[in-house]
């Protein structure tokens, strides 16, 4: 919910500023299936659907499935980000998601968050209750042994028409590395301009 609002802010916005969408959607993307695979696994391992099977340790693995695609959703869309750096904003992005991945990979798999904020955002109670019954959830609690503890989601962010949420210092990068590619360089457009560039008449 909140990258999705980011996004539409910043869409919004580049609008405003008269910056033809058409430009962000034609540009030439390499690698772009390493991206569409990322964001298939993050989805997965964040549905309450696959919370049983991806606590699964197959192999007698020394971390669950569940913590395994959660690595491998990063790879694959750093991956991508590595490949096109030279689209705005695609730096910033990878900083933030390189951020969130050292969070999660030190941590066994899970993004470790803080337990006051959680309860503060009523998402404790229900994060304990999965864990109690060996459920895979891609959230852990902070404690005394969490590696990087500054980098967990430790945030509170209020959110419309629902639940806030806790975020890292990551997802706030990634969230400016969104903007920045809907509306980078950092110049005035204006729709008088960008009909003038595609030949319109007013």
């Amino acid at each position: 919910m909140f990258f999705s609002l980011v996004i539409l802010v910043s869409l919004v916005v580049a609008v405003v500023r008269g910056h033809p969408l058409d430009d962000m959607v034609a540009r030439p993307f390499r690698l772009w299936l390493f991206a569409v695979l990322g964001a298939l696994l993050h989805l997965i391992v964040n549905l309450k659907w696959f919370a049983a099977p991806l606590a699964s340790r197959p192999l007698s693995a020394a971390i669950p499935l569940g913590a395994f695609l959660y690595l491998a959703s990063f790879v694959f869309l750093m991956v991508f980000l590595l490949a096109n750096l030279g689209h705005p904003g695609l730096v910033v992005l990878l900083i933030g998601m390189s951020l969130n991945l050292v969070a999660v990979a030190t941590n066994g798999g899970q993004m470790p968050g803080d337990p006051g904020q959680l309860a503060a955002a009523g998402l404790l109670d229900s994060q304990v209750k999965e864990a109690a019954a060996g459920l895979w959830s891609p959230f852990g609690l902070i404690g005394p042994t969490t590696s990087f503890p500054w980098l967990g989601d430790r945030i509170f962010m209020p959110m419309p028409f629902r639940q806030p949420v806790i975020l890292s210092v990551g997802d706030l990068i990634i969230a400016l590395g969104c903007f920045l590619f809907c509306n980078y360089p950092f110049r005035r457009v204006t729709v008088f301009s960008s009909r003038r560039r595609f030949g319109y008449r007013a």
